[in-house]
């Protein structure tokens, strides 16, 4: 399909959208889910400068997008754009997408652009708002209806970079103790994931000890036993955290950019990338590895940023080793920007 205008490229596959929202979800102890529809939406935004009179000293100026279709302001989008993605003016083909229409029209734009921001920013008056350089760009996302916490929810993700949104409105579940222990054995198979159960063991502990204090036969019989929970964690962490990894995803800049391995995205690599005409650019490849008794579909998430901690390219790749693969399964990625950031931060998380 054709489009009036420019559009960012799809990346995502619909599996790979699925997979992510599964895992997020998973996250928030929700296991049991159910997606009932998945669909590529093409929204169409406007984007603008505007500069705010102030009257008094110097006008603030930014950059914003303004939703085509709803009218609203998206904080999002003007980033995204900024990424190095590649346009086009054809959707993803065989994905059948939907294109929502351009209810604000470009003769309309402008006003309704400084009504939304001066909303937005608040304290200031539609007058004093000043929008130019309009130009007009579709956004490509997934968005899923998924059954789960005994609801229907419908989540977003961007099809150009792989950001979730809408999970905020999921509340997190309360596990019970058999779920905890497996979650907990499952964190004891990363660092990470060892930091943060220490910190928790420690944490509860010391609350138990100071709780009992305070008396009561019934309260101090069950901080007890919350007490015992803590060490049983603390001793399985001992016991079980030197198992060697079952299913993992290890990702490496590749020698020629002179920086190390990211360790499971807790050491980001400080390094230089190389430059292609107008373009930065770092390059790799992931290694899927699954030891484990049962098929898996892994997915990976990656980021580069600048010095001050701001995203220059992002990227979600995936892979299907078998079970009990003798070998990983190598994927070969690159990540490129247009700022001229000289050295960056790399890392990498397993979702």
């Amino acid at each position: 399909m054709l489009l009036d205008a420019p559009a960012l490229e799809a990346r995502l596959t619909p599996e790979i959208a699925m997979g992510v929202i599964q895992k997020e979800l998973q996250r928030k102890g929700w296991k049991e889910q159910q997606i009932n529809e998945i669909k590529l939406v093409y929204t169409p935004y406007w984007i603008f400068g505007f500069d705010v009179l102030a009257g008094a000293g110097p006008s603030p100026t930014g950059k914003a997008a303004l939703n085509a279709y709803t009218g609203e302001i998206n904080d999002f989008v003007p980033m995204l754009i900024e990424r190095p993605v590649k346009r086009t003016r054809e959707t993803m083909a065989g994905a059948h997408p939907e294109v929502e229409q351009t209810a604000v029209s470009y003769n309309e734009v402008k006003q309704v652009a400084a009504t939304k921001v001066a909303a937005h920013v608040g304290g200031l008056k539609t007058e004093q708002i000043t929008v130019s350089a309009v130009s007009k760009i579709y956004v490509p996302s997934y968005r899923l209806w998924v059954d789960v916490a005994g609801d229907t929810f419908k989540f977003e993700i961007d099809a150009a970079l792989g950001y979730p949104t809408g999970l905020d409105a999921l509340p997190k579940r309360q596990q019970g103790w058999d779920e905890a222990t497996k979650e907990t054995l499952e964190k004891m198979k990363t660092p990470k994931g060892w930091v943060e159960l220490g910190g928790k063991a420690a944490g509860l502990a010391g609350g138990v000890a100071g709780e009992a204090a305070k008396g009561g036969d019934e309260k101090n019989k069950l901080l007890r036993y919350a007490f015992l929970a803590a060490v049983i964690l603390a001793l399985a962490w001992l016991v079980f955290g030197t198992q060697s990894f079952r299913q993992n995803v290890s990702c490496a800049l590749d020698d020629e950019f002179t920086g190390k391995p990211a360790w499971f995205g807790l050491v980001p690599s400080r390094t230089i990338p190389g430059i292609k005409g107008d373009v930065y650019y770092v390059a790799g490849s992931c290694s899927f590895t699954n030891e484990g008794s049962t098929d898996a579909v892994l997915i990976a998430r990656l980021a580069v940023n600048g010095k001050s901690g701001n995203l220059l390219d992002a990227k979600v790749i995936t892979a299907s080793p078998p079970a009990n693969s003798k070998e990983p399964s190598e994927k070969e990625f690159e990540l490129n920007w247009t700022e001229p950031v000289t050295q960056v931060d790399f890392s990498f998380e397993k979702i």
